[in-house]
C-alpha cells in the first residue's frame, strides 16, 4: 500500500505534505484536510503577532481583503498570501509594480492573480509623499 499523503509539523507549527508521484494532491483538497486537522489539533495553530510597523491601516485592509477573498474562494486565507508577505508589504507600502514585486515572497504568478487589488489599498491607504 503506497502513502498517498504524508503530512509534517514543522518546528514553526506549519504543516507540509508530501504525496505519492502517482496521487494528485490539489489546493482543494489541501483546503479541505487542513483546517480539519488544525481543528483537531489546536496546537499546529501558529501565532503570528499582530502588526507593530509603519502602516497599520494598510496590514488590516490587506488581512480583511484576504480574509474575504478566502471566504469567497472557500480556501484558507494563507492560500493566497502569507501573513509575514502581507506585513513586509504594509511596511514597503508599495506604489509601483516593481516596487510590489520587489517584496521577498511576492512572485510574478502572485502579482498577476492579486497584484493590482493589493496596489490599489496601498495606493488608497499610503498615497506617495512626492507630489
Amino acid at each position: 500500500m503506497k502513502n498517498v499523503l504524508q503530512l509534517i509539523q514543522n518546528d514553526d507549527g506549519t504543516l507540509s505534505f508530501f504525496t505519492d508521484e502517482n496521487a494528485p494532491f490539489s489546493e482543494e483538497l489541501a483546503g479541505k484536510v487542513f483546517p480539519f486537522l488544525k481543528a483537531m489539533m489546536p496546537n499546529l495553530r501558529r501565532r503570528v503577532s499582530p502588526y507593530k510597523g509603519p502602516h497599520p491601516e494598510l496590514a488590516s485592509a490587506l488581512l480583511e481583503w484576504r480574509r474575504n477573498l478566502a471566504r469567497e474562494k472557500e480556501i484558507p486565507a494563507y492560500f493566497i498570501l502569507h501573513q509575514q508577505v502581507i506585513y513586509a508589504i504594509a511596511d514597503a507600502a508599495p506604489q509601483t509594480e516593481g516596487e510590489l514585486r520587489s517584496i521577498p515572497g511576492f512572485g510574478p504568478l502572485l502579482f498577476d492573480k492579486y497584484g493590482l487589488d493589493i496596489l490599489k489599498l496601498s495606493l488608497s491607504l499610503c498615497p506617495s509623499s512626492e507630489s
